[in-house]
């Protein structure tokens, strides 16, 4: 019997405890709101312009035309 009200008790003082964290003391002023900040924004990968590459056509002689 003892030992029922020992676990009577600190389910009691648990419940106390569980309500006081999520309802929080009595207060005056009301909570102010904090405003969400916005999300972290990443900065623009910036790509760099691709360079064309002249593909040299072996086949064809370079210079001037020798007739």
């Amino acid at each position: 019997m003892y030992l029922f009200k020992l676990l009577f008790a600190l389910l009691a003082i648990c419940a106390v405890l569980v309500c006081s964290q999520t309802r929080g003391p009595p207060t005056t002023k009301k909570p102010t709101a904090k405003p969400t900040p916005p999300p972290p924004t990443r900065p623009p990968v910036t790509v760099p312009p691709r360079t064309t590459r002249v593909i040299r056509d072996e086949s064809v002689e370079e210079g001037p035309p020798g007739r």
